[in-house]
């Protein structure tokens, strides 16, 4: 019979076994800096963006930059699959925010708009649009989002013509360069945060456990004693079989 007598080693090998939560690929972000301007219509507008070709393909989060509002304007904020041969979307919403007020103002920084989707599994290669939608909600004036004068070969930036319910580009070209946006894309699958009862929170119940027992052991060694006073030699700390 042999035994396992180091502590160390078996923490070792506790550590090894914890599965901390990994990622298969990294996160892909698609970004169109805010460069100053703006593109502004009391109608929807869009900007096209096309999923990298790669594993990270699950559209987690995008924002926009808002350059100023006339009013207190109401919109929110969608993701269709988006056919730019047509200028038309492909079926229902992927994603559909909630309901988000740009105030009355111009030039405002701090205009920023964050949505966070819950993860939605797209197409490699495939077209999406972004639809920041304002028309039904009662808005006297319009929406005006921040351009980027870096060119984005992804998708251009659109503006709804609601009578012929179909996107188009404004004037045939859009004079402002596209639409400022950011998008954070994930391969499907990978968390994001850590699952219960795994990772971390694992190792710092394993390590909790570890330190208990050599508390422990050492207290016995301190104590023990035979019927005749004399100070024993408790077992080893850990003595595991291995056969």
């Amino acid at each position: 019979m042999k035994y396992l007598r180091s502590a160390a080693a078996l923490t070792m090998l506790l550590l090894a076994s914890v599965a901390l939560p990994r990622r298969a690929h990294g996160t892909t972000t698609i970004n169109v800096p805010n460069t100053g301007g703006g593109v502004a219509s009391a109608a929807d507008l869009g900007q096209a963006f096309t999923v990298p070709v790669g594993p990270d393909t699950r559209l987690d989060s995008f924002q926009v930059y808002g350059s100023g509002a006339a009013g207190n304007v109401t919109f929110d904020a969608s993701d269709y699959e988006f056919n730019s041969t047509t200028d038309k979307t492909i079926g229902p919403a992927l994603y559909t925010s909630g309901v988000q007020v740009a105030e009355n103002g111009f030039n405002v920084p701090e205009m920023t708009f964050s949505f966070a989707t819950g993860g939605i599994e797209l197409v490699a290669g495939q077209q999406y649009l972004l639809d920041l939608h304002q028309e039904g909600f009662g808005n006297v004036g319009n929406l005006e989002m921040a351009s980027s004068n870096t060119p984005y070969s992804g998708g251009d930036f659109y503006v709804y013509n609601s009578s012929l319910q179909d996107w188009s580009r404004p004037g045939g070209s859009n004079p402002f360069g596209p639409m400022a946006f950011e998008a954070v894309l994930n391969a499907p699958g990978s968390a994001s945060v850590p699952l219960p009862g795994s990772g971390p929170a694992l190792l710092g119940m394993i390590l909790l456990a570890l330190v208990c027992a050599v508390v422990r052991y050492i207290a016995s060694r301190v104590s023990a004693r035979d019927e005749n006073g004399r100070i024993t030699t408790p077992p080893p700390l850990l003595s595991l079989p291995i056969d």
